[in-house]
């Protein structure tokens, strides 16, 4: 159940939280030291507990907000962005493979707000795109922690995952377009 709801919501606040952390995630990141590399990990623990915590108190809670539903996929691609950039300049990330995660990012937000606009709802993320983001997230990490036996298995892994998501939404979005769907017409917002 969607409504406008207080900005200031535990769910809302949770996504704020991960993207105000980022800076500090990644000054500790490039602090290379034992305990920066601690205080890495458990950042990057709040950020995956929070993550997903944002998603269960506001459907518990029923807080789910227009903003919570545009701030927590928004901030997740931010920081996944953000991280990816930092990959390529200080650990070596492959710069087609950060292209290509940026890229697809960049789509999903173009096509959503294309979808929002023609439809009177915008699906959510399906199986493929969750193990895209899991294997994106995991090669991320490999790279990010010097984890060098991960990265030749989970570097195609990733690409796989991120092409056969691709395909999936793109088949999605043009099988939806296609039919009869509920249509948004003049200036309704409904």
């Amino acid at each position: 159940m969607s409504k406008s709801g207080p900005i200031l919501n535990l769910p809302n606040l949770l996504s704020f939280a991960r993207l105000g952390l980022l800076p500090v995630f990644l000054f500790l990141l490039a602090a290379e030291s034992h305990t920066a590399r601690l205080w890495v990990y458990i950042l990057g623990i709040f950020g995956l507990i929070s993550d997903v915590l944002d998603g269960y108190f506001a459907r518990r809670w029923n807080q789910v907000t227009e903003l919570g539903k545009i701030l927590d996929p928004l901030s997740d691609k931010i920081i996944v962005a953000v991280l990816t950039v930092f990959a390529v300049v200080e650990k070596n990330f492959p710069l087609w493979l950060a292209a290509l995660i940026l890229g697809r990012d960049l789509l999903i937000v173009f096509l959503a707000l294309v979808w929002k606009s023609k439809l009177t709802f915008v699906p959510t993320s399906n199986l493929a795109g969750k193990l895209a983001a899991l294997t994106v997230a995991l090669t991320l990490l490999a790279y990010l922690f010097d984890i060098h036996p991960a990265i030749p298995l989970l570097t195609p892994l990733a690409l796989g995952m991120i092409l056969l998501s691709s395909a999936i939404y793109a088949w999605r979005f043009l099988r939806q377009l296609g039919r009869t769907a509920p249509l948004r017409t003049g200036g309704s917002n409904a």
